[in-house]
């Protein structure tokens, strides 16, 4: 199974991979009592409630790794941007939204 999703890592299905995932953690985290480690869809539903509050219309993710939260808001948000500080992990981002041309614009 980990050699499976290695592969899958580098395919631009990965993301929809990932975010499948995000449902089951969702559920899990509701039976063990929402502990303070919070999942990926409360972040996205809490991201996209500031946006829509405050009128933001870009969002700059820093220390994405696969740019989850970049691809979860990219058709809410005017502009999504994965920024990273580390050098190795910038072309992850890149190459997962390299046929999306609203991420790097």
């Amino acid at each position: 199974m980990k050699a499976f999703r290695k592969l899958l890592a580098r395919t631009p299905f990965y993301g929809v991979y990932k975010s499948l995932g995000h449902y089951p953690d969702y559920w899990y985290w509701k039976l063990r009592g929402e502990p303070i480690r919070s999942p990926h869809l409360l972040k996205q539903r809490t991201v996209r409630e500031y946006a829509q509050r405050y009128g933001l219309r870009v969002l700059v993710e820093t220390g994405t790794y696969y740019g989850e939260m970049v691809d979860a808001m990219r058709s809410r948000l005017r502009k999504s941007i994965p920024w990273n500080l580390i050098q190795r992990w910038r072309s992850v981002p890149q190459k997962v939204f390299s046929l999306a041309a609203r991420a790097y614009s």
